[in-house]
């Protein structure tokens, strides 16, 4: 059966992935679905290693695979042009270090009807190595209901990634998101936080797309002083996204407010983790003007941490620290 357009677009950003970009397309070819179901839009940012040379003897086989060339900028700038190139009536990211779980597409494609009335379907994404879930929803939502994206936010549920998510990609664009290229790590948080305020039907199903390979030396998986000092862009955004929501659907502000403490909350905590030196110098001179204090008014969550962080800094940056002894860590 051919179709004119693709049903799903998976969207792959490619930078030093030689080792591992074999997995992740096989994990998408191996699902046993025709080509013209799907494409695969791969960018490759400037990697100078085999990563392109692999790509292309997969291209040999599959004129589904596109593949775009970009000098390096960066995943998000790599995401948003492949974004601007997909024809796909739903998008899936994957990152080029990790994998699809075997037949989840497959499955996808038998069930597609059910999904379609819905702006994102949340799958499961686990961690390979032991099968663990990065984002539970377990007591807060049930297969095949649907959610809006602060109803969700209400029952207690909260994520910071794109991936493990199939996205409609009209829903992208109505939201006009993008992903910010000014954001070197974290990209996902903003880009997802710009999508789930506005969503009003969230589908969820407890069945593993996602497979998340640790790798060393991957960039979210490392933390310098450099990269803490760019997070001040991170912490923009998420200002930046507040005002929005706050202006078009205040309803679902809340959600977006907690998203503001969790990034700053996550970054804090890197930089104990790595023991970045001066970090909390850094903090108090990369937050933007007005970024704190962070309102807690309908946020159902850590309600107590967020009153420590707006009335100081260096009490919830050592409070952390505290945290992070009694739990065995070492620390700066």
């Amino acid at each position: 059966m051919e179709h004119e357009t693709p049903i799903l677009s998976i969207i792959i950003p490619v930078y030093r992935v030689e080792d591992c970009i074999a997995r992740a397309l096989d994990s998408v070819y191996f699902q046993g679905l025709e080509d013209s179901l799907f494409e695969v839009v791969a960018v490759d940012d400037g990697s100078p290693d085999r990563s392109v040379e692999i790509m292309e003897s997969y291209r040999a086989g599959h004129a589904n695979l596109v593949l775009l060339r970009k000098s390096n900028g960066g995943v998000s700038s790599a995401r948003n042009l492949a974004l601007d190139a997909a024809r796909g009536r739903w998008v899936v990211f994957l990152d080029a270090d990790d994998a699809l779980a075997p037949g989840a597409l497959r499955e996808f494609f038998s069930k597609v009807r059910r999904f379609g009335g819905a702006e994102i379907l949340m799958m499961q994404e686990v961690y390979a190595r032991n099968g663990s879930e990065k984002y539970s929803w377990q007591g807060m939502a049930e297969d095949f209901h649907s959610y809006s994206g602060p109803e969700l936010f209400r029952r207690g549920y909260f994520r910071s990634t794109v991936t493990g998510l199939v996205i409609r990609r009209d829903f992208i664009e109505r939201c006009g998101a993008r992903f910010d290229e000014r954001v070197a790590m974290g990209e996902d948080s903003t880009f997802i936080h710009s999508l789930l305020p506005y969503a009003r039907s969230i589908m969820v199903w407890k069945r593993v797309l996602y497979l998340i390979y640790m790798r060393d030396g991957s960039a979210s998986r490392t933390f310098t002083r450099e990269r803490l000092a760019a997070c001040r862009y991170n912490l923009q955004a998420a200002l930046e996204l507040a005002g929005k929501v706050r202006a078009e659907v205040p309803e679902s502000l809340p959600l977006v407010e907690f998203y503001r403490y969790s990034i700053l909350l996550h970054y804090m905590k890197l930089s104990i983790e790595y023991r970045v030196t001066g970090a909390l110098r850094i903090f108090k001179e990369m937050l933007p003007e007005g970024y704190l204090p962070v309102g807690i008014e309908n946020v159902p969550r850590e309600r107590w941490k967020i009153r420590i962080m707006d009335k100081s800094l260096a009490a919830f940056y050592f409070l952390l620290k505290i945290q992070n002894c009694l739990k065995g860590k070492r620390v700066g």
